[in-house]
């Protein structure tokens, strides 16, 4: 399962279904950070993962829910913690983008 820039939705689409690298368990638990493998150059990759951000505060913002924010943040870094992930350059991009997106909605 491969993820591209593409894959980009439109605010009402995000009010519908979760960001692409989000996914629902059988158990009824979403997991919140699912990219795919890195591909392709290095900068493609970190682009991914700030598109990724944007799509994310565009599903939190539709939600009218912050925490879901928090939820990827700590995905990402409990499973970083546990072994489970390596961050590289789709994280990367994400937590950039998110940081240059929170930096700039604190200036309002």
């Amino acid at each position: 399962m491969s993820h591209t820039l593409a894959e980009a939705r439109t605010p009402e689409q995000s009010e519908e279904l979760p960001p692409p690298f989000m996914r629902a368990l059988e158990s009824g638990w979403t997991d919140f950070w699912t990219p795919p493998k890195p591909e392709g150059s290095y900068a493609a990759n970190v682009a991914l993962g700030e598109s990724y951000a944007e799509m994310a505060v565009m599903h939190a913002r539709a939600r009218n829910d912050p925490l879901v924010l928090e939820l990827i943040v700590s995905t990402i870094t409990s499973k970083a913690a546990s072994g489970k992930l390596a961050i590289g350059p789709i994280e990367l991009g994400f937590f950039h983008k998110l940081s240059s997106l929170a930096y700039v909605g604190s200036l309002n």
